[in-house]
């Protein structure tokens, strides 16, 4: 089920929103493909993908000050739950020919992973420690402070 496009928060300025992936399909099957800066909206410069989850298990519960993220359901199924602290999405991705994008700031947490689920996730950015943000508490006063309101609570 798509979740429709909210308007853009008055925080991030970009919501999170479903990029459909290009697909070519013939008689030996489809091939999907993902291009940075042209059906990506930035330079890949990461790829991380979860699989084999345990059931029940949520995964992300993050934010990351900087980098821009885009998550696929290559195989099964997941849910991405995301907030600004303003405006609150969720997504189900059942499919590797749609993909979430999310600016940053943002935070997420990947749940409903089906026992098969395989989510790949691109990133703008390498990996640094010091870029994530653990705890929504520091998150909401990251946000508060980063764009000068007060701040939120769950």
């Amino acid at each position: 089920m798509q979740t429709p496009i909210l308007p853009p928060s008055p925080l991030t300025q970009t919501p999170a929103r479903l990029i459909d992936v290009p697909h070519h399909t013939d008689a030996r099957g489809e091939l999907g493909f993902l291009e940075g800066n042209r059906t990506v909206p930035f330079e890949i410069k990461r790829l991380y993908f979860l699989h084999h989850t345990t059931a029940g298990a949520d995964r992300g519960g993050h934010a990351h000050k900087e980098p821009e993220y885009l998550f696929i359901a290559m195989a099964g199924s997941f849910t991405l739950k995301v907030t600004d602290t303003q405006v609150e999405q969720s997504f189900t991705l059942t499919t590797p020919k749609q993909a979430v994008y999310v600016p940053p700031a943002v935070w997420r947490d990947v749940t409903e992973m089906s026992h098969d689920a395989v989510c790949a996730v691109l990133c703008s950015g390498y990996y640094a420690a010091d870029d994530y943000i653990r705890d929504y508490e520091d998150y909401t006063a990251y946000i508060a402070a980063r764009f000068a309101i007060a701040p939120a609570t769950r």
